[in-house]
């Protein structure tokens, strides 16, 4: 995520139509060295819908395959299939909440160890790719 093509540039691009299903791209399971994320977040059911389609790549340059299943959505890099992220879902209100979210610990396959990077990382991806909205990054004091 951290490199590479600027994802706010294509957000309008990066619209598939086809729902992603495990069977979409390459992919490896969520290995068994694994973190918590501590993630709090909340979506409308309108948006929980729009998660529910996944991202498939049309390229290598996309970088992420992302599918729903169940109530977990999976997180793939697209280059390796290596399984990035789990995010588990949880019925709230009219709409659904992160119930629960473990980042990759395997270094052969992701290298970061940061919770909270990880964190912001689930959240571009779901804004920028499944809801299709730019990333707000904070404003960072001038003085």
């Amino acid at each position: 995520m951290k490199a590479g093509r600027d994802e706010n540039s294509a957000v309008g691009e990066l619209v598939s139509a086809e729902w992603a299903t495990r069977t979409s791209w390459k992919t490896q399971p969520f290995p068994a060295a694994r973190a918590a994320i501590p993630i709090v977040r909340e979506y409308m059911a309108a948006e929980y819908a729009r998660i529910a389609r996944g991202f498939i790549p049309r390229s290598m340059d996309d970088r992420w395959f992302i599918y729903l299943e169940g109530a977990e959505l999976f997180l793939h890099c697209s280059w390796t299939g290596a399984c990035i992220f789990v995010v588990r879902f949880a019925p709230a209100g009219a709409g659904y909440r992160i119930a629960e979210a473990w980042a990759n610990r395997d270094p052969a396959q992701y290298r970061v160890t940061d919770a909270d990077s990880d964190a912001t990382d689930i959240e571009r991806l779901i804004d920028l790719l499944l809801l299709r909205q730019p990333f707000l990054t904070p404003e960072w004091p001038t003085t």
